[in-house]
């Protein structure tokens, strides 16, 4: 504003603008960065999951150190950054574990969903194991299972998905893959 006094409205333009926005990763390649770049803010409110992004976007977030206490039951149950409620706290009271207002919380979504699944040690083994098809094949039967919404728990899905790998990796998901040449080879053996 102008120090003229009385004068409440600006007529010049900023003085001074960015050109570009800002990055949080362009000169900060570090293992923290992209670790923070990969979170997805879920199970808050609206207004604290936008502070939260503000906070990731800006490059000032910072990961908890230790676990904090929860104003609630007073333990060191709180394992997230910025959130004063654990999450047992917070789901029996149904408030956000971030501001502790009673308000309707962001859930996460089916891609973290099924990126939580697929990350488990165990999956991402077999996967590296498996041959293009097979793994293309997995992978379609993951997002065929979680775009039906299936009614069961993250541990079940987990089961189904895991007794799917197994199948797929043992060679049971429906005959071998090169049956149709197999047949072909056989009648032109028997042309020579």
């Amino acid at each position: 504003m102008s120090s003229q006094k009385g004068n409440i409205s600006r007529t010049r333009t900023q003085k001074h603008t960015n050109k570009r926005a800002f990055k949080n990763d362009l000169h900060d390649t570090s293992h923290t960065i992209k670790q923070i770049n990969s979170l997805e803010i879920s199970n808050v409110c609206g207004k604290c999951k936008g502070v939260l992004e503000w906070k990731i976007k800006y490059k000032k977030y910072k990961f908890p150190k230790a676990a904090s206490t929860c104003v609630v039951c007073h333990q060191k149950n709180v394992k997230h950054a910025y959130h004063t409620l654990c999450t047992e706290c917070s789901t029996k009271a149904n408030v956000c574990p971030k501001c502790g207002k009673a308000e309707t919380l962001v859930v996460p979504s089916a891609a973290s969903f099924d990126e939580s699944i697929l990350k488990s040690g165990e999956i991402k083994e077999s996967l590296k194991s498996l041959p293009e098809r097979r793994r293309r094949t997995f992978m379609r039967f993951v997002e065929k299972t979680l775009a039906m919404g299936s009614d069961d728990s993250e541990k079940g899905v987990k089961e189904i998905i895991l007794e799917k790998l197994k199948e797929i990796s043992a060679g049971q998901s429906g005959g071998s893959e090169f049956d149709d040449f197999e047949s072909n080879s056989d009648d032109e053996g028997e042309e020579d």
